[in-house]
């Protein structure tokens, strides 16, 4: 289980709520939070991982460990800095214009199509249909998600009460 850092731009969040009574139970039985709390929440986000790598548009999806504010953890799934298109399967594009850019001092916009490369002053872009992945990941799966975090719980809590 490898946790590497985020750099997502697009990106959904997903919460599960009401922990505060359940951090509260953990402490007073022992549980180190610090500890437990990161490997919880990166097993459920194995789980949306997962589900959500089956419908991607590729295999370049990964779960991530995220900043921890006190006892708040997150991570986060989604694709790679590389895969950042991935994003246009799960939100889809309008049609529209592609130019180039006047920074670069380029007079066309050149892609690759096959073997060869086309080199044209613009392009028009015919727009991309939604394809989510990673919301029906949550929508469908998050229970599971959660039945993971809650194993990792309670192994904690039998390591406690040793």
């Amino acid at each position: 289980m490898s946790r590497k850092s985020s750099g997502r731009k697009a990106k959904i969040d997903w919460q599960v709520t009401g922990l505060s009574e359940l951090t509260d139970a953990l402490r007073k039985l022992g549980v180190d939070l610090r500890k437990v709390l990161p490997d919880a929440v990166f097993e459920g986000a194995l789980v949306i991982e997962r589900i959500a790598r089956r419908n991607a548009p590729g295999p370049h999806v990964y779960a991530v460990s995220e900043k921890r504010k006190g006892d708040r953890v997150a991570a986060a799934v989604g694709p790679d800095r590389k895969h950042w298109d991935y994003a246009f399967a799960e939100f889809g594009a309008r049609p529209h214009v592609i130019r180039p850019k006047r920074k670069s001092g380029k007079r066309a916009v050149a892609f690759g199509a096959g073997d060869s490369q086309v080199v044209r002053g613009e392009v028009h872009h015919p727009g991309v249909p939604e394809r989510p992945f990673l919301r029906p990941a949550i929508d469908e799966h998050s229970d599971e998600a959660v039945q993971a975090m809650g194993k990792v719980l309670l192994r904690a809590i039998a390591k406690a009460t040793r």
